[in-house]
């Protein structure tokens, strides 16, 4: 499955030595996300989620005139997990700051799971539809 998603950069070349593009796909986005050191991305709300329960920093730039992006940007920046960043100002000394700084992020993401066992709801949402639906 994952063998099948290959980096995929402009005409099909790696971005650069450091930095791998690749086409949508979910496994190979969580396969992806679990071997990457640091997460840079837009602000869509899903791929936080996904990236801090993996203990990813993140710096994100929430795409202009996007208000639930502007939101999930100050939600990630409350967790500590990482930094916001405006498109507009996103530049090689913001990145390298933020890259020097991922142990940081890493500490208060753990701090942040730590306080919020209940971080990931899932199994909490299955239990209550599960009883929902012996009763009915």
């Amino acid at each position: 499955m994952f063998s099948d998603f290959s980096p995929l950069g402009e005409y099909g070349a790696e971005a650069s030595p450091n930095v791998k593009l690749f086409p949508l796909s979910d496994s190979g986005f969580i396969s992806s996300l679990k071997g990457c050191r640091a997460f840079i991305s837009t602000a869509g709300n899903q791929a936080l989620g996904e990236a801090i329960y993996l203990g990813k920093p993140v710096l994100c730039f929430p795409e202009p005139n996007a208000f639930e992006q502007d939101v999930n940007g100050q939600a990630l920046e409350a967790t500590g997990a990482g930094i916001v960043v405006p498109l507009s100002g996103l530049d090689a000394a913001k990145i390298e700051r933020f890259l020097t700084n991922l142990d940081l992020y890493r500490a208060r993401i753990t701090a942040y799971l730590h306080d919020r066992p209940d971080f990931n709801a899932t199994y909490q949402v299955v239990d209550i539809v599960n009883k929902v639906l012996e009763t009915s």
